[in-house]
């Protein structure tokens, strides 16, 4: 669980980063390792539309909202894949708590439509098939960086 902490936190971090000018006119990269994907969990801050198929397109409305998500246009998670490079595979829900056995979380204030807490969404992807092992290198990378490469 912690390198996907990792990466959710660095997002919060970087972006303002991201737009800060480098004395000789060119910014430094801020990501000298490469990641294949970024793994985001969390709640309408994160959500890039689950919540918006769980209720079948009727939450949140677009418009106002952005293509199901709840903002006006896309979320932090997508600006970090997209400066990464890589594939974001989104688990976020509007709506989760940290933990469902504690408050369950909803789709809006008077829905019956349950969402997966953050520590469900983590459960769920860890046990998706054909995820690699932490400890394993990506193609094209030394063994000994994989660890470093997936946050750990």
């Amino acid at each position: 669980m912690l390198p996907h902490t990792l990466i959710l936190l660095l997002g919060f971090l970087i972006p303002g980063n991201l737009s800060l000018p480098h004395k000789t006119g060119t910014r430094p990269n801020p990501f000298p390792q490469k990641y294949s994907h970024v793994v985001a969990f969390g709640d309408s801050w994160t959500d890039t539309g689950n919540t918006y198929k769980l209720t079948n397109g009727t939450w949140p409305l677009v418009p106002p909202y952005h293509q199901g998500r709840f903002s006006d246009g896309p979320v932090w998670s997508e600006y970090l894949a997209k400066a990464l490079k890589a594939r974001l595979i989104n688990q976020a829900y509007g709506g989760a708590t940290t933990n469902s056995s504690l408050v369950q979380g909803y789709t809006g204030a008077n829905s019956t439509i349950p969402v997966p807490s953050v520590s469900t969404q983590l459960t769920t992807h860890l046990a998706l098939p054909n995820l690699p092992p932490p400890s394993a290198p990506r193609p094209g990378q030394p063994a000994g960086r994989a660890r470093e490469a997936h946050g750990g």
